[in-house]
């Protein structure tokens, strides 16, 4: 994914966002949000006997809507488009990329005070893995759930 491309899309949506007044009766903030992923990502795969770690960095954005459920709880809808540099090279030109990734799923959040919160997740994946041999080269989609959790500090 051309970073360029990333930062034209994130750039007018940030710029275009209203702005939304929060009542103080709620330390949780219902509504849309748009985040920058970034982070580090380890797929192993094995087959006959034999297993391979491909490593590298994930980077992308999250669109998402939060629905105010309680006075200090959220559910709410996500998309993700990220990309890996995991690359593993077997030599002579023989390669395997993981490709982009797009998840959409859910969270449930609770805000534990009103600077700190923590969240579960949970989803559909469809990932992309690319291939090189002698010359050739092909990709393969792979469908898979993703389940996490996490922590957010305002």
């Amino acid at each position: 994914m051309n970073l360029r491309f990333v930062a034209a899309t994130v750039v007018p949506l940030l710029i275009a966002a209203p702005a939304f007044a929060q009542d103080g009766g709620s330390s949780s903030s219902a509504g849309a949000h748009v985040a920058v992923v970034a982070g580090y990502e380890s797929l192993k795969a094995s087959s006959g006997g034999v297993s391979e770690s491909l490593n590298g960095a994930t980077y992308g954005i999250k669109l998402g809507y939060d629905f105010s459920v309680m006075e200090h709880g959220l559910l709410g809808a996500e998309v993700e488009l990220t990309n890996y540099t995991a690359k593993f090279d077997a030599g002579f030109g023989d390669t395997l990329k993981v490709g982009r990734d797009i998840y959409i799923g859910g969270r449930a959040k609770l805000d534990v005070s009103e600077t700190f919160a923590v969240y579960v997740k949970a989803g559909y994946t469809n990932a992309e893995l690319k291939a090189t041999s002698g010359g050739l080269a092909a990709k393969a989609t792979m469908d898979g759930w993703r389940i996490g959790a996490g922590a957010e500090l305002k």
